[in-house]
């Protein structure tokens, strides 16, 4: 994110919103809705002499799903703008440059490297982390509210899943705040305690999918059946097959839609 390079909030903020579709048009409005005040307040903040109070700094943050580093960032440059003595402004500019540089001495997540342990337990508790990630592969799902729309969230729960991404290393962003998605490994050995956590998310998400109304393009069956041993054995073997070949292929498949496989094959 381009904060960094910024040493006033609200040339940073006016530049971040103009980098948005539409030029960001209905985004002050947006704003305005989230910390509960005019339109017209957010105007004078922007374009005049008001300022973003700590509290509203902070709202602004969570509104753009800024992570914590970034959030430190916002918040002092405010504190910076609001400073009434040089003492004060220098005091805010120091603890910035702090910020800055251990920014910078960051190192690059490096591709196919797998989601620390800390996070597998946040990754694994619902459906929509692993569905909002495999969303980011699009161009077009990699904004908030993008996401939101998608998978029917308040664009709030979409900030913290957003927020969450990022701090795993899931997805990173661009110069304008897009979301990009970044290839991690994420899958859990048959063992892990997270493995059924995983199963449940999605089973649940079927159900949802079948007691609705049903896309043409899904498929849900469920065939009891009695069979002989030889044949259950084949029938196991060939499945496991079938999924191996089945994964392979994606490899080199472009993301164009995006199914889950319990073996009930649905879109999210």
């Amino acid at each position: 994110m381009r904060i960094y390079e910024y040493k006033d909030y609200k040339k940073f903020l006016n530049d971040f919103i103009a980098s948005k579709p539409k030029r960001g048009r209905g985004e002050a409005g947006a704003i305005a809705k989230h910390l509960e005040v005019e339109p017209s307040v957010i105007t004078l903040i922007l374009k005049h002499d008001r300022d973003f109070s700590q509290e509203q700094a902070l709202k602004v943050s969570r509104f753009y799903a800024f992570d914590m580093e970034a959030t430190d960032f916002f918040i002092h440059l405010v504190n910076l703008k609001r400073a009434d003595t040089r003492e004060l402004k220098e005091y805010f500019i120091s603890k910035l440059e702090i910020i800055r540089e251990a920014h910078l001495k960051k190192k690059p997540v490096e591709a196919d490297q797998k989601i620390s342990a800390e996070h597998f337990g946040t990754y694994y508790s619902n459906w929509y982390y692993a569905a909002a990630w495999l969303l980011t592969s699009v161009p077009e799902f990699r904004t908030i509210d993008a996401l939101s729309r998608r998978l029917n969230l308040s664009r709030q729960k979409v900030g913290k899943i957003v927020s969450f991404l990022l701090e795993a290393g899931l997805c990173t962003e661009d110069e304008d705040g897009n979301l990009l998605f970044a290839q991690r490994i994420t899958s859990v050995d048959s063992s892990s305690e997270y493995l059924n956590n995983h199963r449940r998310n999605w089973r649940d998400r079927a159900r949802v999918k079948f007691t609705s109304e049903i896309d043409p393009t899904d498929y849900f069956m469920s065939f009891p059946m009695g069979l002989s041993k030889e044949h259950a054995e084949q029938f196991h073997k060939e499945l496991r097959e079938l999924v191996q070949r089945f994964g392979s292929l994606l490899v080199d498949s472009p993301e164009e839609t995006f199914r889950c496989l319990n073996i009930d094959w649905f879109s999210f």
